[in-house]
């Protein structure tokens, strides 16, 4: 039986052998002599605002299976941490910022990562021996809103809507957002309780035709009395604004009804 040759191996299996996603030149050695699995971590990426490499794996902490991740660049200027429960299914470990952004991902074997376990439930800190390589980190450009704090702290980023209401007009104007702030002409209308039976607001219901003929542009109806088919015409028309009506009559004394 021929031999079967391998012109192009897997990714996972041309890696098993290097201390990828750190440098090759990582001794992987903790400051109290504990050692990282060089096939622990599979892959990584790290993608943190205006981060500048290079990037270490500075510190793991396991409290009872909750493993804790911190990477630092050499400035110690951009920190990102993880967390992970190794009792789960998860093969990747989020990375976040110290504002709560997502700033990159760990993949794990979580078989090894079992292992983790049995390390002692106390900061286990690196010094520069856990270096990542160059192409595990994607520079990101501090040019750009990425997110923005709510008045009691709360970090909000990602994928964000914005919504106009009371008043508040959103649109997008070139590259930017613009927001128009425009009052709301029944802000009054809000302040009452408008399903409740004894309620002091009544909605008004407006007159949308008369004879079947809609209001002009401006949204008017034209009532004129003329004597376009009688000269002298009886018919009186008097708007009342105080009270929002239109009166409507006619001049002349009451006609008795005949037999």
């Amino acid at each position: 039986m021929a031999s079967q040759r391998i012109l192009v191996p897997e990714w996972r299996d041309e890696n098993k052998d290097s201390r990828y996603p750190f440098s090759d030149s990582s001794s992987l050695e903790s400051t109290n002599g504990l050692f990282l699995d060089k096939d622990l971590f599979l892959d990584a990426i790290i993608y943190v605002l205006g981060g500048e490499g290079p990037f270490y794996l500075r510190s793991v902490q396991n409290d009872s299976g909750i493993v804790k991740v911190t990477i630092n660049n050499t400035a110690n200027s951009n920190e990102i941490v993880g967390t992970v429960d190794t009792f789960s299914n998860n093969k990747g470990i989020p990375l976040f910022d110290t504002s709560g952004r997502p700033a990159g991902l760990l993949v794990y074997d979580t078989e090894r990562a079992v292992r983790l376990q049995g390390w002692p439930p106390t900061v286990v800190a690196f010094a520069d021996t856990a270096q990542f390589v160059a192409s595990v980190v994607v520079p990101v450009p501090e040019n750009h809103l990425s997110g923005f704090i709510l008045p009691d702290g709360t970090v909000v980023t990602g994928e964000v809507w914005f919504f106009g209401e009371n008043g508040i007009v959103v649109r997008q104007e070139d590259d930017a957002i613009r927001f128009d702030f425009v009052g709301d002409p029944l802000f009054k209308r809000k302040l009452c309780d408008t399903e409740s039976e004894t309620s002091l607001f009544e909605t008004p219901n407006f007159i949308k035709t008369i004879n079947g003929i809609p209001a002009d542009v401006y949204g008017n109806f034209l009532l004129t009395a003329n004597n376009e088919l009688a000269g002298d015409s009886i018919l009186r028309i008097y708007p009342n604004s105080a009270e929002n009506v239109v009166k409507i009559e006619l001049v002349g004394q009451k006609l008795e009804a005949t037999k």
